[in-house]
């Protein structure tokens, strides 16, 4: 199947975010391998990374410099997750830990 490019270029957000990605795992290839996801809406980009454990999401929060006391603790359902955001080269990056296990009264009062 031949791709035939599209006449005009990608949104300006869009090849920034992944200018930023591309950086990243440059400088820290070392770390764990988040699933990553990229969404621009008017223009802005914002990278997404979603870690399966604390651990992982802890060593990228340290690496984007996120200072503790800006993490939170997000609840949905029965689901609890770890979740911060950083700004690199201009791009917000979302990071979110899972793995977090709660007691059912203790997720109550994380939602």
């Amino acid at each position: 199947m031949n791709h035939q490019p599209s006449p005009t270029a990608p949104p300006a957000g869009l090849a920034a975010a992944a200018v930023a990605l591309v950086s990243l795992t440059d400088m820290y290839a070392g770390l764990p391998t988040p699933y990553v996801a990229i969404h621009t809406f008017d223009g802005t980009s914002t990278v997404n990374f979603q870690l399966d454990t604390p651990h992982g999401f802890e060593q990228w929060r340290t690496a984007l410099t996120v200072p503790a006391e800006a993490i939170d603790l997000k609840a949905y359902a029965c689901d609890t997750w770890l979740a911060a955001t950083a700004v690199f080269q201009g791009i917000e990056i979302k990071l979110a830990g899972y793995g977090i296990e709660l007691a059912p009264e203790l997720v109550a009062v994380a939602a």
